[in-house]
């Protein structure tokens, strides 16, 4: 009896356990941060958050407070040859304009600092204290690279992706390879101008071309072919040229030929963080801020600004893939043509 008893205790005990369980460690704020820096640019921005914990993270991540620290001091000091240089202090600025997302999209607190001569031969290190928590990270800086074969891309007819009458061209950017250089995007940026009832507004869209690394190197430079039916392809396939709601018309501007290299530390982020695709799930954790998370790394653009030629406008404005996004050209070149904008 007194077995049975104890059996009927046992199981009512069971039955009562609570089941929930808390997946939540014990809450410690680590450091956040992410800062790319960018010679080609004049004033360096670099994000420091805290990480945040509650029942549930999503939610959280649309609360601002959530994760900002109280208090950050933080600078960026320049070594050459193993020597202090400039110290610059971190600024906060909010920004605006920022693209939807699960984190507060209103505004967000950056850190900044301006220079516009960063030393290509300097190491850049980063320091700093939020709310007490100390973190450091350093970057070495892309070295010099340009166009080889700057005068084919500089042809006083412009860039050519097109014959005309569905005749598609391609061209073949070559560069050389820069110190401290892992990693390259080739891309290009078509700006333009739209024109609606309540105003002009410019615009870009961007065509990623392909990427390499420098196990691509032949001959002492890199190169990559732009195949100009690609291009036309990828525009008839944005949703935002095709809507052509209230629009006027797109005056074609100019296209810009655009190399991003990225140095060792940026490429090794980039590669650990690619999709996976294969049955191995787990993703290897990669940092190289101390005493903290993120990315202290260093990228440079090379670009090139070139207007399309005739038949490359033509098709843009007239094609098949694209002719119904309603393009045109305002150039005095093209003022007899029937894609001369009226």
């Amino acid at each position: 009896m007194n077995k049975f008893i104890l059996i009927v205790g046992l199981i009512s005990l069971l039955i009562s356990c609570k089941t929930d369980v808390d997946v939540n460690a014990p809450y410690d704020t680590v450091p956040i941060v992410y800062g790319i820096l960018d010679q080609s640019k004049d004033t360096q921005f670099i994000k420091i958050n805290k990480t945040f914990l509650g029942e549930n993270n999503q939610a959280y991540a649309g609360i601002n407070d959530s994760n900002l620290f109280k208090n950050v001091e933080a600078r960026v000091e320049q070594y050459t040859n193993g020597s202090l240089g400039n110290v610059y202090s971190l600024e906060e600025i909010w920004v605006k304009n920022i693209d939807e997302g699960i984190f507060y999209t209103d505004s967000q607190k950056v850190y900044y600092f301006v220079e516009p001569n960063l030393d290509r031969n300097s190491t850049y290190k980063l320091v700093g204290t939020a709310d007490n928590k100390n973190f450091s990270a350093e970057t070495d800086m892309i070295g010099t690279f340009n166009f080889s074969n700057f005068t084919i891309l500089s042809t006083q007819n412009g860039l050519t992706l097109s014959a005309g009458n569905g005749v598609y061209s391609s061209f073949l950017p070559k560069w050389e390879p820069a110190a401290n250089a892992a990693l390259y995007d080739l891309s290009l940026r078509v700006y333009f101008d739209e024109h609606t009832a309540s105003g002009i507004n410019r615009r870009s869209v961007d065509w990623f071309v392909g990427k390499l690394n420098n196990d691509s190197i032949s001959s002492g430079l890199l190169e990559r072919t732009v195949d100009g039916e690609l291009f036309y392809q990828y525009l008839a396939s944005l949703d935002k040229l095709n809507d052509v709601t209230d629009v006027i018309k797109r005056v074609i501007r100019n296209v810009e030929v655009r190399v991003t290299a990225a140095n060792e530390t940026f490429n090794t982020y980039i590669e650990v963080n690619e999709p996976i695709t294969n049955i191995i799930t787990e993703r290897p954790e990669y940092t190289n801020i101390s005493g903290g998370f993120g990315l202290f790394a260093s990228r440079q653009v090379l670009t090139l600004d070139r207007k399309l030629n005739k038949f490359s406008v033509e098709e843009l404005s007239e094609g098949q893939l694209t002719g119904n996004q309603l393009f045109c050209s305002d150039s005095v070149d093209y003022n007899t043509e029937s894609y001369y904008c009226p």
